[in-house]
């Protein structure tokens, strides 16, 4: 974990002197000895996030950095084109709406717009969630391949949730079927008791699934009827989204 630290304090070095920079003057900036500094550069250079145009030359930014920033860019996007319409689905519904975006093998909360209702489901921004047993994650499971999917159950399991919860690969494979053709993801009480969600995917102009959201709420008001109206609130808002984004 200390070197994770280090490594980083070489990095944000870089946010301290816009030039390019020698070993001595990194290991001033950073507060680290000349040695660390030197491993910790050789490293970085080996991975693409540091450049060094001489051998003892000195060191810059790399463009792989720049992966980086076109990845929170398009969070950025994502974020700003979806809220107005994910505001309305929540003034509409008057339940939480929850926005995610994929992170390795979890969904991770980008964005949240609270219900005003005294009982409702309140989740923070940043918090993760599996992707076999909540709205959110399903819509994104549901548009992988058979062998990502399988891939995934592999290295998580389905570990029991609720009595709810799908821990069968079968049986998961049968509801992403079920959302990809009807393009909304369920979750009845899957994930936690008491708590019913029910999303959708966001796809970009190639067709991929680069966000997903969610409308929440106690399984006591979202009943049979409440979540086939919301149904088709959701479908239409995936749609305006996937088309604003596109």
């Amino acid at each position: 974990m200390k070197t994770v630290h280090k490594t980083i304090d070489v990095l944000e070095a870089f946010l301290k002197h816009e030039s390019e920079m020698g070993i001595t003057e990194l290991a001033r900036l950073s507060r680290l000895n000349i040695s660390t500094v030197y491993r910790i550069t050789s490293v970085l250079v080996r991975r693409g996030y540091l450049s060094q145009r001489q051998k003892r030359g000195k060191y810059s930014i790399a463009p792989k950095l720049l992966e980086f920033s076109s990845v929170i860019r398009q969070q950025m996007k994502i974020g700003n084109v979806a809220f107005p319409f994910l505001n309305k689905l929540h003034e509409v519904t008057n339940e939480t709406v929850n926005l995610a975006i994929l992170d390795g093998s979890e969904a991770v909360c980008i964005e949240q717009i609270e219900s005003s209702q005294n009982l409702h489901t309140m989740t923070k921004v940043g918090t993760r969630f599996p992707l076999y047993c909540t709205g959110v994650g399903k819509a994104f499971l549901a548009y992988m391949e058979e062998k990502e999917v399988e891939r995934y159950v592999r290295s998580k399991g389905l570990p029991y949730r609720t009595e709810n919860t799908i821990t069968e690969l079968t049986k998961l494979k049968e509801e992403l079927a079920t959302i990809r053709q009807e393009g909304i993801a369920v979750d009845n009480e899957e994930f936690e008791l008491g708590i019913k969600c029910i999303g959708a995917p966001i796809f970009d102009s190639k067709g991929n699934v680069v966000a997903t959201f969610i409308v929440s709420g106690p399984s006591v008001r979202l009943n049979s009827s409440r979540i086939e109206e919301i149904r088709l609130l959701i479908k239409h808002c995936s749609s305006e989204i996937s088309r604003a984004l596109g």
